[in-house]
């Protein structure tokens, strides 16, 4: 397989001093960083920049994270997918001009739903995580017959659940902080300035 993962950017609301706000000012008038990640074909983080400003261009930050010794570059006939805001050159395939990119978040996210409200239903009926393998091929079963063409076996199942253990416990940590707390009208982690 040629592709090895993906590569686009997202920009994360940032509190920075009132003097170097104008750089941070994305397209939408927001001040944010820009982050840039790469992740492999098992949604694994392989890569992530952050800290630049909102206004900097994606093709920039990669530009200059793929001269970094510890970026995953692409090797011979190998490349990463990228968005239409990143040039088609070797080692990154991005959609031709006037072309679109389906974007299946939304499918991914009712996956996730599914996969969670699973779980939920069969540790209320086990009250243990520590499942057989027979029972992650069920689960695996049942998310399969919910989303006809999505090939998913246990131990992806297995990794996903590792995954959102560690979300959640970096998640409690970082609102466990004193001036960090949940905004549940707008879901998102709201900080203090001095924090």
């Amino acid at each position: 397989m040629n592709c090895i993962g993906a590569i686009d950017g997202t920009h994360v609301f940032a509190c920075v001093p009132s003097s170097v706000r104008g750089a941070y000012r994305d397209r939408n008038n927001e001040i944010t960083q820009n982050v840039l990640a790469a992740c492999s074909h098992d949604m694994m983080f392989t890569y992530v920049v952050t800290g630049w400003e909102g206004s900097s261009h994606d093709s920039r930050i990669l530009s200059d994270a793929a001269t970094l010794e510890l970026f995953p570059a692409s090797y011979g006939e190998q490349y990463y997918v990228v968005d239409a805001g990143f040039p088609n050159i070797p080692g990154y395939l991005a959609p031709c001009k006037g072309q679109r990119v389906i974007q299946s978040t939304s499918r991914i996210r009712s996956l996730e739903n599914v996969f969670i409200t699973i779980l939920l239903e069969k540790f209320t009926r086990t009250h243990t995580t520590y499942w057989k393998a027979k029972d992650w091929e069920q689960m695996n079963k049942e998310l399969e017959e919910q989303f006809p063409g999505t090939i998913l076996d246990a131990n992806k199942l297995l990794q996903k659940l590792r995954r959102l253990r560690i979300q959640y416990t970096q998640f409690t940590e970082l609102i466990g902080h004193t001036g960090v707390c949940w905004d549940e009208t707008t879901n998102t982690v709201k900080a203090n300035a001095d924090v």
